[in-house]
Order: structure tokens, then C-alpha cells, then sequence
């Protein structure tokens, strides 16, 4: 990614952190980012709309359109999945809203870009939070020995699993949140 230098040291900061926190992120939190900037760019050109500001406007949808041609991309179709052709059409027909939108002018067909784009947002939250809870590691119990409790010996001499046990740590998300 391009760094691009600027005279504020706020809007700087902002954007240096936004470039860090995509380059950390995993492939599924780069697919909510992008439901993310698609759904908030919408929103602010259907402000612009309202307000008349066209050129602001127009700069908001193109960064819409391109969230959502990033997400059209970021399909898997060799994997065979009927949902891919479903969500490529979904997309195909935001992408129809968006141009309706911004041409017609529709506030309309904005809004029915967002709620679209919002709904498969929240779907894909709960694919997330379904995949963190799978790769959760699932501690074992560990068997504490009493002070005056001999410790078994192995069923077998050439069993040395138990020597490489750890106790597992629980990961959590980075509850990212913008």
C-alpha cells in the first residue's frame, strides 16, 4: 500500500492506522471491512444527495462500487458453492442500485443498496463469530496430582504423549470496531 503524506497529522494517523490494521487483518475481517466501507460510503452519498453535493456524492459511490467489485473478486468460485452465483448476483444487482442511485438520482436505490449490503454484512458476522467459536482450542482438563498421590505410570514404555502436553491458551478475537 501507497502511504500518502499529509499536512494534517490526524487525518495521517488515521490513515496510517486503517493501512496497518488491513495488512494485520485476517481474510475474513478484510471481507467485513468491505461491507463496512461499502454500507458507510453509501450512507454518506445518499447525505450528499439529500444536500446536493454531487461531485461528494459521486466520489462516495465510486468508493462504494469499488468495496463491492473487491468483494465480487474476493468470490471462490471453485469451490462449487451455489452461493457464490447467488452472492455474485447479489452483488451484480447492488451494483445495478448504486449506478441507479447516483444517476437517477435515487435516494431509493441507495437505500436498497445499503439494506442489501447490510444484511449479507450481518450474515457474514455470524460466519465469523461461527468460525472463531470452531477455532477456539478446547482446553482439556488437566489432572492435578495430590501432594502425597503417586503419579500413574504410562500404559506403555514407548508413549511419550504426555511429555509434549500443553495446556491450551484461549485466543480471542481482536475485536476490531470501527
Amino acid at each position: 500500500m501507497n502511504s500518502v503524506q499529509s499536512s494534517d497529522p490526524v487525518q495521517q494517523a488515521q490513515r496510517e492506522y486503517l493501512e496497518s490494521r488491513v495488512l494485520s487483518a485476517q481474510p475474513a475481517e478484510l471481507i467485513e471491512m468491505l461491507y463496512q466501507v461499502a454500507i458507510q460510503s453509501l450512507q454518506k452519498a445518499i447525505g450528499y444527495l439529500k444536500s446536493g453535493d454531487a461531485m461528494a456524492r459521486s466520489r462516495e459511490v465510486t468508493r462504494a462500487q469499488e468495496a463491492v467489485n473487491e468483494l465480487m473478486a474476493a468470490l471462490d468460485h471453485s469451490v462449487g458453492a451455489s452461493f457464490t452465483q447467488t452472492l455474485a448476483s447479489l452483488y451484480a444487482y447492488v451494483q445495478q442500485q448504486i449506478l441507479k442511485g447516483h444517476a437517477g438520482p435515487s435516494e431509493d436505490a441507495l437505500h436498497r443498496a445499503v439494506g442489501i449490503l447490510s444484511t449479507l454484512e450481518e450474515g457474514w458476522k455470524g460466519v465469523c463469530l461461527d468460525l472463531a467459536k470452531a477455532n477456539q482450542p478446547v482446553a482439556t482438563p488437566v489432572r492435578r496430582l495430590e501432594p502425597d498421590q503417586p503419579e500413574e505410570q504410562p500404559a506403555s514404555a514407548g508413549d511419550h504423549s504426555g511429555e509434549y502436553y500443553q495446556e491450551a491458551v484461549p485466543v480471542t478475537s481482536r475485536g476490531w470496531s470501527a
